[in-house]
């Protein structure tokens, strides 16, 4: 989970993405999404940095973890970060 964060609090989708394997399922305020492939997790996760500079976020800071052993080889994991804004504002949020 810390290199994953690290990964994304470094704008490195690539990193990001490698992860997880394809197929994965992502659950968020959205919804479900499973992409099949490791590109597009990776392109997903480029476009969600990309969007996140746009809309003026400097950089996030890990608040809490929490980690559900479901088998041998699959987990629930869920991430609450603060996002940095360059004009000084924060804002939480769940991943």
């Amino acid at each position: 989970m810390r290199s994953y964060y690290a990964a994304v609090a470094h704008g490195d989708a690539v990193a990001a993405a490698r992860h997880f394997t394809a197929p994965s399922t992502f659950v968020t305020r959205q919804g479900a999404w499973s992409p099949a492939t490791a590109a597009e997790i990776e392109t997903s996760f480029a476009a969600t940095l990309r969007d996140f500079k746009a809309q003026g976020y400097s950089h996030s800071t890990w608040s809490e973890s929490h980690m559900k052993l479901l088998g041998e080889t699959v987990a629930l994991a869920s991430l609450v970060i603060v996002r940095h804004r360059t004009d000084g504002t924060e804002k939480k949020a769940a991943a």
